[in-house]
């Protein structure tokens, strides 16, 4: 998706959101159930990101990313 993300309580790479904005809608989150990095197609020049599955307070399941200039995006969405 990489959809840009707004992202309230991180305070730094490893920190995990409090909650999110997308499309207009705060989510809460609940609950963290992983985060990783992911070093992607590093022969091209792509920076390392992490990711982030959360849980949020209505139970849906997010993917966010943060890159190393601090952008927040949203990677997927579990039904």
């Amino acid at each position: 998706m990489d959809r840009p993300v707004e992202v309230n309580g991180a305070h730094g790479p490893f920190s995990v959101p409090a909650g999110f904005r997308w499309q207009g809608r705060w989510y809460a989150v609940r609950e963290v159930l992983e985060v990783w990095p992911d070093s992607g197609a590093w022969w091209d020049g792509e920076n390392e990101i992490m990711f982030y599955r959360l849980v949020t307070t209505g139970g849906t399941v997010f993917e966010l990313t943060l890159d190393r200039s601090g952008n927040w995006k949203l990677y997927r969405i579990y039904d």
